[in-house]
């Protein structure tokens, strides 16, 4: 009888002990600051004439479009979505030429960023709606 009961009260035990570890979760979803490291690079785009650069750093990026002047996003924070994708929200700077002000800063920038190789980064830019395959 002894045994019996001591084989039940262990049974309990060993459940309550697995159900309250299991309860424990993390959050792989929070934010960082700044870039990833695995993305800190400069990385172009070429179709034909039109071509476009992004150049990432520690806590900000620039991007040029073809005929546009660069800008500066600061203010830049990630979360990892997915081994090797991660998404990007900042602000951007605004741009000065002679004077007068061509691009007004402020604006959100939101990029989802996927590592395809060691030279090959797509970048999916949900503020204009554009997805390319950028070369190192």
């Amino acid at each position: 009888m002894k045994k019996h009961l001591s084989l039940f009260v262990a049974l309990i035990l060993g459940i309550i002990g697995i159900v309250s570890v299991s309860t424990t979760t993390a959050s792989a979803a929070s934010w960082h600051s700044g870039t990833p490291s695995a993305i800190r690079h400069q990385y172009n785009y070429k179709k034909g004439q039109y071509w476009e650069y992004y150049a990432f750093k520690k806590s900000t990026f620039r991007y040029q479009g073809m005929g546009m002047p660069y800008f500066d996003a600061y203010k830049l924070k990630y979360k990892t979505l997915k081994h090797h994708v991660y998404e990007i929200t900042g602000k951007d700077k605004s741009r000065y030429s002679g004077g007068q002000r061509i691009i007004r800063g402020g604006g959100a920038e939101k990029l989802k960023v996927t590592i395809k190789s060691s030279h090959h980064i797509s970048i999916h830019n949900y503020v204009t709606g554009t997805t390319y395959t950028y070369k190192r």
